[in-house]
């Protein structure tokens, strides 16, 4: 039997979700977007999203990616749960001993690797473009040890890197939870931590410290993460044909909208998030899903880059074209995409791999 998603479907879905973050991390940023419901319930943006669509304007696709684009993470975060255990449990890997921490300390360099070199360059962008920096010591070491997460009073821009610590924690867990190979362990206890996700969301106080502290950590993950390995470990190809999918997905579609207005079930919009995207990636077909597929490999190039680009689209383009707010994406998307093959044609990425490696 075939798993639900083939390792091309998998990049797919990557290389939507990256579109889906990169152009929202741009459109919420404009003055006149409707904002998201990320990391605060906010019913009022939903509403304004009706309101705005009885009268649309040039701005539509800023408009959506900016309310909508961020459901992208939840997409990362499923992808990382079924890619684990379809490396490590499924895979060439599967058969090979497992140490759980030989194995976190490779996510890490990997993930130092990949955040090393735009992190320092970015203040070099602030100091050229505007003379300053708001880069600290303490922020770059938070950064790169991957706690900036609990330590808000440290954090820096760009902010977005936020996710790389999340990701630390969901392999730590994974880590753990490896050791519990049974059939039945398997089952219930990522379905727990599913409870746990939920539960948390329903009984900390949004708006308290510990709240505010759980929505930039694992708890927001947990739900996403436990769904992934669920999916990659028990369905298949064939219980979610393309055809159920095109049904699927208009229906996934209309129940994210409507859990923006509850709080209790904008606590699992992750969950619906992260089913949309499968859908999406088992629709796609030829050159759609080629060009899906090329923008997924290079994902994690440009999750970390594009941040630089969007400074620079942000300071330097927008003194030149300052309202005209779709050409200024289009520019962005560009100068994103030079970024990442100037980068990998000066071998940038292998480079510190293998000196982080010690190679």
């Amino acid at each position: 039997m075939q798993p639900l998603l083939s390792k091309q479907q998998c990049s797919a879905a990557r290389g939507l979700a990256i579109t889906s973050i990169m152009l929202h991390n741009i459109c919420h940023n404009y003055h006149f977007s409707i904002k998201e419901s990320e990391f605060e319930w906010a019913i009022d943006q939903t509403l304004r999203w009706g309101d705005y669509l009885q009268h649309p304007d040039i701005n539509l696709v800023i408009q959506l990616f900016s309310c909508f684009g961020y459901i992208g993470v939840a997409a990362f975060i499923f992808l990382g749960g079924y890619g684990l255990v379809r490396k490590y449990e499924q895979g060439k890997q599967g058969d090979a001993p497992f140490g759980a921490g030989r194995f976190i300390f490779n996510q890490y360099r990997k993930l130092l690797a990949l955040v090393l070199v735009p992190q320092l360059l970015f203040p070099v962008l602030q100091l050229i473009i505007t003379h300053h920096t708001n880069v600290t010591l303490g922020g770059l070491i938070a950064q790169f040890t991957m706690t900036t997460n609990f330590l808000t009073m440290f954090r820096i821009n760009p902010f977005i890197y936020w996710y790389l610590g999340l990701m630390m924690q969901l392999y730590i867990v994974y880590a753990l939870l490896y050791r519990f190979d049974s059939h039945r362990a398997r089952v219930w206890i990522p379905v727990a931590l599913i409870v746990v996700s939920i539960v948390m969301h329903n009984v900390v106080p949004p708006e308290s410290l510990f709240g505010c502290l759980m929505r930039d950590n694992v708890f927001v993950g947990l739900l996403p993460f436990s769904l992934g390995m669920l999916a990659a470990r028990y369905m298949r190809e064939e219980h979610l044909s393309p055809r159920r999918a095109a049904c699927l997905l208009p229906v996934l579609v209309i129940m994210f909208l409507g859990f923006t207005l509850n709080f209790v079930l904008w606590g699992i919009i992750y969950a619906v998030g992260a089913a949309m995207f499968v859908c999406m990636a088992r629709l796609l077909r030829g050159r759609l899903l080629k060009a899906a597929d090329a923008v997924g490999k290079v994902s994690a190039l440009i999750f970390v880059l594009h941040p630089l680009t969007r400074y620079i689209n942000n300071t330097v383009v927008a003194s030149f074209i300052p309202h005209s707010y779709n050409t200024m994406v289009i520019i962005y998307v560009v100068l994103t995409a030079l970024a990442v093959w100037g980068y990998r044609k000066l071998k940038i990425d292998t480079t510190v791999n293998r000196l982080i490696a010690g190679k």
